[in-house]
Protein backbone atom coordinates (compact mmCIF):
# COMPACT_ATOMS: atom_id res chain seq x y z
CA UNK A 1 0.00 0.00 0.00
CA UNK A 2 1.37 3.45 -1.07
CA UNK A 3 1.55 5.68 2.12
CA UNK A 4 2.32 9.50 2.14
CA UNK A 5 4.46 11.26 5.04
CA UNK A 6 4.54 15.06 5.79
CA UNK A 7 7.56 15.80 4.12
CA UNK A 8 5.90 14.97 1.09
CA UNK A 9 4.49 18.18 -0.67
CA UNK A 10 0.60 18.43 0.03
CA UNK A 11 -1.65 18.95 -2.45
CA UNK A 12 -4.35 21.41 -2.22
CA UNK A 13 -8.48 19.98 -2.04
CA UNK A 14 -8.89 21.91 -5.74
CA UNK A 15 -6.29 19.53 -7.03
CA UNK A 16 -9.41 18.55 -9.74
CA UNK A 17 -8.46 22.39 -10.72
CA UNK A 18 -5.01 22.34 -11.38
CA UNK A 19 -2.38 23.04 -14.17
CA UNK A 20 -0.41 19.92 -13.31
CA UNK A 21 -1.88 16.77 -14.09
CA UNK A 22 -2.80 14.60 -10.91
CA UNK A 23 -3.74 10.80 -10.54
CA UNK A 24 -5.36 9.30 -7.13
CA UNK A 25 -3.49 6.37 -6.33
CA UNK A 26 -4.87 3.38 -3.93
CA UNK A 27 -2.15 1.40 -3.39
CA UNK A 28 -0.41 0.98 -6.91
CA UNK A 29 -3.90 1.27 -8.73
CA UNK A 30 -4.88 4.61 -10.14
CA UNK A 31 -8.81 5.50 -9.13
CA UNK A 32 -9.13 9.14 -10.38
CA UNK A 33 -7.55 11.61 -12.57
CA UNK A 34 -7.88 15.25 -12.85
CA UNK A 35 -8.61 17.26 -16.47
CA UNK A 36 -5.05 17.34 -17.24
CA UNK A 37 -3.90 14.10 -16.62
CA UNK A 38 -6.78 12.39 -18.61
CA UNK A 39 -5.82 14.95 -21.63
CA UNK A 40 -1.65 13.96 -21.19
CA UNK A 41 -2.61 10.18 -21.01
CA UNK A 42 -5.60 10.21 -23.39
CA UNK A 43 -6.60 6.51 -22.36
CA UNK A 44 -9.29 5.05 -19.65
CA UNK A 45 -7.63 5.18 -16.28
CA UNK A 46 -8.17 1.12 -16.06
CA UNK A 47 -5.45 1.08 -18.73
CA UNK A 48 -2.55 2.89 -16.87
CA UNK A 49 -0.88 1.28 -14.68
CA UNK A 50 1.43 2.90 -11.61
CA UNK A 51 4.55 1.93 -9.82
CA UNK A 52 5.98 3.91 -6.83
CA UNK A 53 9.69 3.56 -6.02
CA UNK A 54 10.55 6.31 -3.07
CA UNK A 55 9.48 9.43 -4.03
CA UNK A 56 9.28 8.75 -7.86
CA UNK A 57 6.32 7.03 -10.28
CA UNK A 58 6.15 5.54 -12.99
CA UNK A 59 3.18 5.36 -15.00
CA UNK A 60 2.64 2.71 -17.74
CA UNK A 61 -0.02 1.87 -20.34
CA UNK A 62 -0.32 -1.17 -20.65
CA UNK A 63 2.89 -1.96 -19.43
CA UNK A 64 4.82 0.76 -21.62
CA UNK A 65 6.21 3.25 -19.85
CA UNK A 66 4.71 6.45 -20.93
CA UNK A 67 5.90 9.43 -18.24
CA UNK A 68 6.87 9.50 -14.51
CA UNK A 69 5.23 11.64 -11.70
CA UNK A 70 6.41 12.73 -8.38
CA UNK A 71 4.46 11.47 -5.10
CA UNK A 72 2.86 13.63 -3.13
CA UNK A 73 0.20 13.93 -0.73
CA UNK A 74 -4.19 14.60 -1.35
CA UNK A 75 -5.04 14.72 2.17
CA UNK A 76 -6.87 12.24 3.96
CA UNK A 77 -4.25 10.08 3.91
CA UNK A 78 -4.35 9.68 -0.36
CA UNK A 79 -1.34 9.59 -2.35
CA UNK A 80 -1.54 10.92 -5.32
CA UNK A 81 0.79 11.16 -8.49
CA UNK A 82 2.22 14.75 -9.87
CA UNK A 83 2.81 14.82 -13.77
CA UNK A 84 4.03 18.33 -14.53
CA UNK A 85 3.35 18.25 -18.45
CA UNK A 86 6.67 19.98 -20.36
CA UNK A 87 6.32 23.05 -22.39
CA UNK A 88 5.80 20.65 -25.63
CA UNK A 89 3.57 18.92 -23.89
CA UNK A 90 1.22 22.25 -22.46
CA UNK A 91 1.23 23.20 -26.15
CA UNK A 92 -0.06 19.85 -27.43
CA UNK A 93 -2.96 20.31 -24.76
CA UNK A 94 -3.80 23.85 -26.07
CA UNK A 95 -3.57 22.48 -29.81
CA UNK A 96 -5.87 19.49 -28.89
CA UNK A 97 -8.39 22.19 -27.95
CA UNK A 98 -8.12 23.97 -31.23
CA UNK A 99 -8.30 20.68 -33.29
CA UNK A 100 -11.69 20.26 -31.06
CA UNK A 101 -12.20 23.97 -31.96
CA UNK A 102 -12.15 22.72 -36.02
CA UNK A 103 -14.20 19.81 -35.56
CA UNK A 104 -17.29 22.20 -33.57
CA UNK A 105 -17.35 24.39 -37.05
CA UNK A 106 -18.61 21.48 -38.58
CA UNK A 107 -20.67 20.45 -35.89
CA UNK A 108 -22.62 23.73 -35.66
CA UNK A 109 -22.78 23.07 -39.28
CA UNK A 110 -24.44 19.83 -38.92
CA UNK A 111 -26.75 21.26 -36.53
CA UNK A 112 -27.65 23.80 -38.74
CA UNK A 113 -28.68 22.26 -41.77
CA UNK A 114 -31.51 20.48 -40.40
CA UNK A 115 -32.52 22.93 -37.90
CA UNK A 116 -32.74 25.15 -41.05
CA UNK A 117 -35.00 22.92 -43.10
CA UNK A 118 -36.91 22.08 -39.99
CA UNK A 119 -37.67 25.52 -38.85
CA UNK A 120 -38.13 26.46 -42.39
CA UNK A 121 -40.76 23.66 -43.40
CA UNK A 122 -42.57 23.96 -39.67
CA UNK A 123 -43.45 27.52 -40.84
CA UNK A 124 -44.94 26.57 -43.92
CA UNK A 125 -47.08 23.52 -42.79
CA UNK A 126 -48.28 26.10 -39.96
CA UNK A 127 -49.16 28.79 -42.86
CA UNK A 128 -50.60 25.96 -45.27
CA UNK A 129 -53.04 24.83 -41.79
CA UNK A 130 -53.96 28.73 -41.83
CA UNK A 131 -55.91 28.58 -44.88
CA UNK A 132 -59.41 27.85 -45.02
CA UNK A 133 -59.85 25.42 -47.27
CA UNK A 134 -57.16 22.57 -48.14
CA UNK A 135 -57.17 20.54 -50.82
CA UNK A 136 -55.13 17.80 -52.09
CA UNK A 137 -52.45 19.51 -53.51
CA UNK A 138 -51.99 21.45 -50.20
CA UNK A 139 -52.36 18.36 -47.61
CA UNK A 140 -49.60 16.39 -49.65
CA UNK A 141 -47.41 19.62 -48.99
CA UNK A 142 -48.20 19.20 -45.53
CA UNK A 143 -47.73 15.75 -45.51
CA UNK A 144 -43.85 16.46 -47.19
CA UNK A 145 -43.16 19.41 -45.36
CA UNK A 146 -43.74 16.91 -41.90
CA UNK A 147 -41.73 14.10 -43.13
CA UNK A 148 -38.76 16.58 -44.17
CA UNK A 149 -39.41 17.81 -40.60
CA UNK A 150 -39.30 13.97 -39.27
CA UNK A 151 -35.89 13.49 -41.61
CA UNK A 152 -34.37 16.62 -39.85
CA UNK A 153 -35.03 15.35 -36.33
CA UNK A 154 -33.60 11.77 -37.27
CA UNK A 155 -30.33 13.87 -38.58
CA UNK A 156 -29.98 15.34 -35.32
CA UNK A 157 -30.69 12.70 -32.87
CA UNK A 158 -27.93 10.43 -34.70
CA UNK A 159 -25.60 13.79 -34.64
CA UNK A 160 -26.46 13.68 -30.47
CA UNK A 161 -25.43 10.11 -30.03
CA UNK A 162 -22.37 10.31 -31.73
CA UNK A 163 -20.92 13.17 -29.81
CA UNK A 164 -22.23 11.84 -26.36
CA UNK A 165 -20.45 8.81 -27.26
CA UNK A 166 -17.54 10.79 -28.44
CA UNK A 167 -17.89 13.17 -25.12
CA UNK A 168 -17.90 9.43 -22.72
CA UNK A 169 -15.55 7.36 -24.65
CA UNK A 170 -11.97 7.95 -23.07
CA UNK A 171 -13.73 7.15 -19.57
CA UNK A 172 -16.43 4.37 -20.89
CA UNK A 173 -15.40 0.58 -20.26
CA UNK A 174 -18.78 -0.25 -21.76
CA UNK A 175 -18.43 -2.77 -24.95
CA UNK A 176 -20.71 -1.28 -27.41
CA UNK A 177 -21.00 -1.23 -31.16
CA UNK A 178 -21.20 0.98 -33.86
CA UNK A 179 -20.71 1.23 -37.50
CA UNK A 180 -17.21 2.32 -39.38
CA UNK A 181 -19.15 3.33 -42.69
CA UNK A 182 -21.31 5.87 -40.36
CA UNK A 183 -18.23 6.88 -38.40
CA UNK A 184 -16.18 7.90 -41.26
CA UNK A 185 -19.13 9.27 -42.90
CA UNK A 186 -19.81 11.70 -40.34
CA UNK A 187 -16.44 12.08 -39.39
CA UNK A 188 -16.00 13.96 -43.05
CA UNK A 189 -19.10 15.53 -42.94
CA UNK A 190 -17.34 17.10 -39.30
CA UNK A 191 -13.86 18.03 -40.80
CA UNK A 192 -15.35 18.75 -44.80
CA UNK A 193 -14.57 22.68 -44.27
CA UNK A 194 -11.06 21.87 -42.74
CA UNK A 195 -10.13 18.68 -45.84
CA UNK A 196 -11.55 20.90 -48.61
CA UNK A 197 -9.20 23.29 -47.79
CA UNK A 198 -6.19 20.97 -47.46
CA UNK A 199 -7.17 18.22 -50.61
CA UNK A 200 -9.59 16.68 -52.61
CA UNK A 201 -11.18 14.23 -50.71
CA UNK A 202 -12.48 10.82 -52.64
CA UNK A 203 -14.50 8.92 -50.30
CA UNK A 204 -15.41 4.86 -51.22
CA UNK A 205 -17.40 3.90 -48.12
CA UNK A 206 -19.41 0.39 -48.47
CA UNK A 207 -21.69 -0.36 -45.55
CA UNK A 208 -20.47 -2.62 -43.48
CA UNK A 209 -21.76 -4.56 -40.34
CA UNK A 210 -21.19 -3.01 -36.88
CA UNK A 211 -17.95 -3.74 -35.24
CA UNK A 212 -17.68 -3.89 -30.87
CA UNK A 213 -16.60 -0.49 -30.18
CA UNK A 214 -18.38 2.48 -28.67
CA UNK A 215 -19.18 5.08 -31.28
CA UNK A 216 -17.02 7.86 -29.59
CA UNK A 217 -13.88 6.03 -29.82
CA UNK A 218 -14.63 5.17 -33.14
CA UNK A 219 -15.26 8.46 -34.37
CA UNK A 220 -12.48 9.41 -32.55
CA UNK A 221 -10.36 7.26 -34.69
CA UNK A 222 -11.46 8.27 -37.72
CA UNK A 223 -11.19 12.32 -36.64
CA UNK A 224 -7.71 11.31 -35.75
CA UNK A 225 -6.62 9.60 -39.01
CA UNK A 226 -7.61 12.18 -40.80
CA UNK A 227 -6.39 14.66 -38.98
CA UNK A 228 -2.81 12.89 -39.56
CA UNK A 229 -3.49 12.75 -42.88
CA UNK A 230 -4.55 16.39 -43.56
CA UNK A 231 -1.58 17.54 -41.41
CA UNK A 232 0.62 15.88 -43.36
CA UNK A 233 -0.21 17.65 -46.55
CA UNK A 234 -0.18 21.13 -45.44
CA UNK A 235 3.22 22.02 -47.61
CA UNK A 236 1.06 22.19 -51.02
CA UNK A 237 -2.14 23.22 -52.31
CA UNK A 238 -5.41 21.39 -51.76
CA UNK A 239 -5.63 20.99 -55.61
CA UNK A 240 -1.92 18.93 -55.64
CA UNK A 241 -3.47 17.24 -52.98
CA UNK A 242 -5.30 13.45 -52.58
CA UNK A 243 -6.74 12.16 -49.77
CA UNK A 244 -8.59 8.40 -50.34
CA UNK A 245 -10.53 6.92 -47.64
CA UNK A 246 -12.41 3.27 -47.81
CA UNK A 247 -14.16 1.45 -45.59
CA UNK A 248 -15.02 -2.35 -46.83
CA UNK A 249 -15.53 -5.72 -45.06
CA UNK A 250 -14.30 -9.20 -45.76
CA UNK A 251 -13.52 -12.62 -43.89
CA UNK A 252 -15.23 -11.41 -40.76
CA UNK A 253 -13.88 -8.20 -40.39
CA UNK A 254 -14.14 -4.46 -40.82
CA UNK A 255 -11.57 -2.88 -42.55
CA UNK A 256 -10.46 1.08 -43.07
CA UNK A 257 -7.92 2.76 -44.82
CA UNK A 258 -6.69 6.51 -45.35
CA UNK A 259 -4.09 6.82 -48.29
CA UNK A 260 -2.50 10.55 -49.51
CA UNK A 261 -0.47 11.49 -51.71
CA UNK A 262 1.83 13.63 -49.32
CA UNK A 263 5.34 13.11 -48.57
CA UNK A 264 5.09 10.01 -46.87
CA UNK A 265 7.46 8.82 -43.15
CA UNK A 266 10.75 9.66 -43.15
CA UNK A 267 12.47 6.01 -42.88
CA UNK A 268 14.69 7.72 -39.69
CA UNK A 269 11.64 7.95 -37.89
CA UNK A 270 9.40 5.39 -38.57
CA UNK A 271 9.76 3.73 -35.63
CA UNK A 272 8.49 6.56 -33.46
CA UNK A 273 5.11 7.52 -35.09
CA UNK A 274 3.03 6.09 -32.09
CA UNK A 275 5.21 7.46 -29.29
CA UNK A 276 2.85 10.27 -27.58
CA UNK A 277 3.77 13.83 -28.22
CA UNK A 278 6.13 12.81 -31.01
CA UNK A 279 4.96 14.90 -34.13
CA UNK A 280 6.96 15.89 -37.71
CA UNK A 281 3.97 18.17 -38.06
CA UNK A 282 4.41 20.56 -35.59
CA UNK A 283 0.62 18.84 -34.03
CA UNK A 284 0.67 17.26 -30.39
CA UNK A 285 1.66 14.13 -31.56
CA UNK A 286 -1.42 12.25 -29.62
CA UNK A 287 -3.22 11.08 -33.21
CA UNK A 288 -1.72 7.65 -33.76
CA UNK A 289 -0.90 7.43 -30.44
CA UNK A 290 -4.92 7.49 -29.33
CA UNK A 291 -5.72 4.93 -32.65
CA UNK A 292 -3.47 2.28 -31.37
CA UNK A 293 -4.70 2.37 -28.22
CA UNK A 294 -8.42 2.66 -28.94
CA UNK A 295 -7.73 0.45 -32.23
CA UNK A 296 -5.06 -2.72 -30.81
CA UNK A 297 -4.99 -2.30 -27.22
CA UNK A 298 -8.58 -2.31 -26.22
CA UNK A 299 -10.41 -3.54 -29.05
CA UNK A 300 -8.51 -6.48 -30.39
CA UNK A 301 -8.18 -4.83 -34.13
CA UNK A 302 -5.12 -4.64 -36.85
CA UNK A 303 -3.41 -1.36 -37.57
CA UNK A 304 -0.48 -0.58 -40.03
CA UNK A 305 1.00 2.42 -41.60
CA UNK A 306 2.97 1.76 -44.61
CA UNK A 307 3.89 4.05 -47.46
CA UNK A 308 1.70 4.42 -50.52
CA UNK A 309 2.52 2.93 -54.00
CA UNK A 310 3.32 6.12 -55.69
CA UNK A 311 3.79 8.17 -52.85
CA UNK A 312 2.49 9.37 -49.57
CA UNK A 313 1.13 7.55 -46.37
CA UNK A 314 -1.31 4.59 -46.34
CA UNK A 315 -2.95 4.33 -42.70
CA UNK A 316 -4.97 1.18 -42.62
CA UNK A 317 -6.79 -0.74 -39.16
CA UNK A 318 -9.33 -3.67 -39.11
CA UNK A 319 -12.00 -4.49 -36.43
CA UNK A 320 -13.89 -7.80 -35.75
CA UNK A 321 -17.02 -8.06 -36.82
CA UNK A 322 -19.50 -7.93 -33.68
CA UNK A 323 -21.01 -11.21 -33.34
CA UNK A 324 -25.32 -10.13 -34.47
CA UNK A 325 -27.80 -10.98 -32.55
CA UNK A 326 -31.70 -10.31 -33.74
CA UNK A 327 -33.60 -7.25 -32.79
CA UNK A 328 -36.53 -7.90 -31.22
CA UNK A 329 -39.25 -6.33 -33.34
CA UNK A 330 -42.03 -4.76 -31.94
CA UNK A 331 -45.64 -6.57 -33.00
CA UNK A 332 -47.30 -5.37 -36.12
CA UNK A 333 -50.42 -4.07 -33.47
CA UNK A 334 -48.32 -3.70 -29.88
CA UNK A 335 -51.55 -3.77 -27.12
CA UNK A 336 -52.18 -1.06 -25.01
CA UNK A 337 -50.16 -0.50 -22.00
CA UNK A 338 -50.44 1.31 -18.86
CA UNK A 339 -47.14 3.71 -18.30
CA UNK A 340 -45.67 6.08 -16.14
CA UNK A 341 -44.10 9.04 -17.35
CA UNK A 342 -41.46 10.44 -15.10
CA UNK A 343 -40.32 13.92 -16.47
CA UNK A 344 -39.97 17.86 -14.95
CA UNK A 345 -40.09 19.14 -18.49
CA UNK A 346 -43.59 20.34 -19.56
CA UNK A 347 -42.77 20.24 -23.12
CA UNK A 348 -40.89 16.89 -22.89
CA UNK A 349 -44.51 15.55 -21.49
CA UNK A 350 -47.08 17.03 -23.89
CA UNK A 351 -44.44 15.65 -26.85
CA UNK A 352 -44.55 11.95 -25.34
CA UNK A 353 -48.14 12.18 -24.24
CA UNK A 354 -48.83 12.45 -27.67
CA UNK A 355 -46.43 10.29 -28.97
CA UNK A 356 -47.45 7.66 -26.86
CA UNK A 357 -51.38 8.17 -26.66
CA UNK A 358 -52.78 4.73 -27.74
CA UNK A 359 -51.38 3.59 -24.53
CA UNK A 360 -52.82 3.78 -21.20
CA UNK A 361 -50.42 7.26 -19.98
CA UNK A 362 -49.85 8.70 -16.01
CA UNK A 363 -47.69 11.41 -15.80
CA UNK A 364 -45.82 12.59 -12.69
CA UNK A 365 -43.43 15.90 -12.89
CA UNK A 366 -40.95 14.36 -9.86
CA UNK A 367 -39.48 11.62 -8.49
CA UNK A 368 -41.31 12.44 -4.83
CA UNK A 369 -44.44 12.80 -6.94
CA UNK A 370 -43.78 9.11 -8.68
CA UNK A 371 -43.01 7.57 -5.50
CA UNK A 372 -46.19 8.91 -3.74
CA UNK A 373 -48.30 7.43 -7.12
CA UNK A 374 -46.57 4.06 -6.90
CA UNK A 375 -47.05 3.45 -3.14
CA UNK A 376 -50.83 3.58 -4.15
CA UNK A 377 -51.33 2.29 -7.62
CA UNK A 378 -48.36 0.07 -8.72
CA UNK A 379 -50.01 -1.53 -11.90
CA UNK A 380 -47.80 -0.33 -14.54
CA UNK A 381 -46.17 -2.07 -17.77
CA UNK A 382 -43.47 -0.03 -17.56
CA UNK A 383 -41.95 3.34 -15.83
CA UNK A 384 -40.29 5.96 -17.91
CA UNK A 385 -37.98 8.51 -16.11
CA UNK A 386 -35.88 11.35 -16.91
CA UNK A 387 -32.83 10.59 -15.31
CA UNK A 388 -31.36 14.34 -14.55
CA UNK A 389 -34.43 16.35 -12.80
CA UNK A 390 -33.70 18.85 -10.45
CA UNK A 391 -34.59 17.77 -7.04
CA UNK A 392 -33.93 14.01 -7.26
CA UNK A 393 -32.14 12.45 -10.41
CA UNK A 394 -33.59 9.33 -11.73
CA UNK A 395 -31.31 7.43 -10.08
CA UNK A 396 -33.42 8.04 -6.64
CA UNK A 397 -36.84 6.03 -8.51
CA UNK A 398 -34.52 3.08 -9.50
CA UNK A 399 -33.40 2.79 -5.76
CA UNK A 400 -36.57 3.27 -4.04
CA UNK A 401 -38.53 0.76 -6.59
CA UNK A 402 -35.28 -1.84 -6.28
CA UNK A 403 -36.10 -1.55 -2.39
CA UNK A 404 -39.91 -1.23 -2.10
CA UNK A 405 -41.09 -2.89 -5.94
CA UNK A 406 -38.19 -4.83 -6.89
CA UNK A 407 -40.68 -6.08 -10.03
CA UNK A 408 -40.98 -2.66 -11.02
CA UNK A 409 -37.35 -1.59 -10.98
CA UNK A 410 -36.84 -4.21 -14.09
CA UNK A 411 -39.11 -2.47 -16.02
CA UNK A 412 -38.24 1.49 -15.44
CA UNK A 413 -36.51 2.83 -18.46
CA UNK A 414 -34.26 5.89 -17.65
CA UNK A 415 -33.71 8.47 -19.99
CA UNK A 416 -30.98 10.88 -20.50
CA UNK A 417 -30.65 13.80 -22.75
CA UNK A 418 -26.54 12.86 -22.83
CA UNK A 419 -26.05 14.37 -18.98
CA UNK A 420 -24.68 12.55 -16.59
CA UNK A 421 -24.80 12.66 -12.25
CA UNK A 422 -22.70 11.82 -9.89
CA UNK A 423 -23.28 7.91 -9.61
CA UNK A 424 -25.69 7.84 -12.47
CA UNK A 425 -23.07 6.45 -14.58
CA UNK A 426 -22.12 3.64 -12.61
CA UNK A 427 -25.38 2.95 -12.06
CA UNK A 428 -26.82 3.14 -16.37
CA UNK A 429 -23.64 0.84 -17.59
CA UNK A 430 -25.29 -1.97 -14.93
CA UNK A 431 -28.29 -1.86 -16.47
CA UNK A 432 -29.08 -3.74 -19.14
CA UNK A 433 -29.58 -2.16 -22.54
CA UNK A 434 -32.99 -2.28 -22.54
CA UNK A 435 -33.54 -0.43 -19.73
CA UNK A 436 -31.44 2.83 -20.75
CA UNK A 437 -32.50 5.51 -23.14
CA UNK A 438 -31.64 8.42 -25.17
CA UNK A 439 -33.67 11.05 -26.00
CA UNK A 440 -35.79 11.07 -27.97
CA UNK A 441 -38.07 8.18 -26.67
CA UNK A 442 -40.62 7.09 -29.23
CA UNK A 443 -43.37 4.98 -29.45
CA UNK A 444 -41.96 2.60 -31.04
CA UNK A 445 -38.85 2.47 -29.00
CA UNK A 446 -41.17 1.69 -26.09
CA UNK A 447 -43.17 -1.24 -28.05
CA UNK A 448 -39.14 -2.84 -28.70
CA UNK A 449 -38.10 -2.57 -25.20
CA UNK A 450 -41.65 -4.04 -23.69
CA UNK A 451 -40.77 -6.98 -26.01
CA UNK A 452 -36.98 -7.34 -25.23
CA UNK A 453 -37.79 -7.39 -21.72
CA UNK A 454 -40.67 -9.64 -22.32
CA UNK A 455 -42.82 -7.81 -19.81
CA UNK A 456 -46.47 -9.73 -19.07
CA UNK A 457 -49.29 -6.89 -19.72
CA UNK A 458 -51.00 -5.57 -16.50
CA UNK A 459 -53.94 -6.51 -15.10
CA UNK A 460 -56.84 -4.54 -14.25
Amino acid sequence: MVTVNHSQPHISPLWRLSNDGILVLEGEQIVDANPVARALLSTPLSDIQAHVQGEQVFISVHNTPVTTGRLVSLGDGRAGALLSPSPKQRWALVNRGAGLGALLGGIIHELNNPLTFILTNVQMAADLLAEPELDAETIQDIEESIEDIRNGADRLRNLSVWLRALVRSERSTELASAQLDEAFTLGLRLMGTSLRARAQVFPQIDSVPAVPINEGALLQVCVNILLNAAAAMDIRTAQDNRLWVRVWSADGKVFGEVADNGPGIDPAIRDRIFEPFFSTTGGPGLGLTMVQNFIVERFGGMLSVADRVGGGTRVAFSLPITATRAAAPAPASAPQRRLLLVDDDDAVRRGLRRELRRHDLKEARSVAEAIALLAQDDRFDLILCDLLMPRQPGVILYDWLRDHRPTLASRLILMTGGELVPGAEDLLTRLPTEQRAIKPVTSRDVDQRIARLEIPRTKG
